[in-house]
């Protein structure tokens, strides 16, 4: 399976770019949308898909400023950019950042889909290197459920492999090891663990690297049991409770992180894991719910519905709502005998 991001600030756009990926097979499933490169970035460290569809122009980030932070962090991505325009300096910069391909708007279904087609091969090529930032995301999300020795075990394993990729590529390495031990500090800091006696020795050699990281994981184990209990389902169900009531704005993670005084990485894990979703599936199912209501209770159109409960796109809440219950908005009604 390759996971799929689209980053598109029209909804309508966006929107039919989900519903293409989705007719090019069921090998491709889109893991996230974002209208902005910000969004885009914060979602892609989460979820981190292997293929990204992206606009140029966009608020907040645009998108070459994201394919340049992508490019920088040595992330394993293919990349298509679906552009409004035909800018020469923008295919240059685009070549330079190793994008696959450049379509210009409108972008034609067959059009799309071939060129994702003829992204597999990229894919291939980048799927094993993809696997080791997921399991670094999956090794910080476990570290809040405490187990010694499962993980200073996965610890072990994770650094050793990462380590091996020194013949391989050097750059994913050394990147891979700067994100593990960001992310790694970054969740002490959000639970007032102090770390900043410790940095990371020359990571063009291999001595040294494993310890430090387990010396990162001692301090960890030494102070979370500690810390953990310190408001942290307060502050998860504070903003759920906020969410519920304010599910017609369209919260970002950042926004969300900021009103918990915590970090968008932070928070996202505990929000996943005190609720069981993400913090944007969270929103949607609240919607989604709200919308049931409005169907069942309302002679209110669809469209009208859509807007009340927060989407600003009929396609995107259609599809999702058809997802989420199993059935269209129109034929839930129907169901009801509405």
């Amino acid at each position: 399976m390759y996971s799929v991001m689209v980053v598109e600030d029209e909804p309508w756009i966006r929107s039919a770019i989900v519903k293409m990926v989705e007719q090019a097979g069921h090998e491709f499933q889109v893991v996230g949308e974002a209208e902005t490169g910000e969004k885009a970035w914060n979602m892609i460290q989460e979820h981190w898909p292997i293929l990204l569809i992206t606009d140029i122009q966009m608020p907040d980030m645009d998108g070459l400023s994201l394919i340049q932070k992508i490019h920088e962090h040595h992330i394993p991505m293919a990349i298509v950019i679906i552009s409004g325009f035909d800018n020469f300096q923008y295919a240059q910069q685009a070549i330079r950042y190793g994008v696959a391909e450049y379509l210009l708007k409108p972008v034609e279904s067959e059009k799309l889909i071939d060129v994702i087609h003829r992204c597999t091969e990229q894919l291939s090529s980048h799927k094993e290197m993809n696997q080791y930032f997921v399991k670094i995301q999956q090794f910080i999300e476990m570290m809040y459920v405490w187990d010694p020795r499962l993980h200073f075990n996965k610890l072990h394993d994770l650094v050793n492999s990462i380590l091996r990729l020194k013949f391989i590529n050097a750059g994913i390495r050394k990147n891979l090891l700067t994100i593990l031990d960001g992310k790694i500090k970054e969740a002490c800091m959000d639970m007032q663990i102090n770390t900043s006696h410790l940095q990371l020795p020359d990571l063009s050699k291999d001595h040294g690297i494993l310890d430090y990281f387990q010396t990162l994981l001692v301090v960890w184990a030494t102070e979370f049991p500690n810390k953990k209990s310190q408001n942290s389902k307060l502050i998860i169900n504070d903003i759920c409770d906020r969410l519920k009531t304010s599910y017609h704005y369209d919260w970002t993670l950042h926004e969300m992180a900021e009103h918990s005084h915590l970090s968008p990485s932070h928070f996202g894990v505990l929000f996943k894991r005190q609720t069981g979703m993400s913090p944007v599936n969270y929103v949607n199912h609240i919607r989604i719910e709200q919308a049931k209501k409005l169907l069942k209770d309302t002679d209110k159109k669809i469209y009208e519905i859509a807007e009340a409960v927060g989407f600003a796109n009929l396609p995107y809440f259609t599809r999702l709502f058809k997802q989420t219950v199993g059935y269209s908005p129109k034929e839930f009604r129907k169901r009801l005998g509405i």
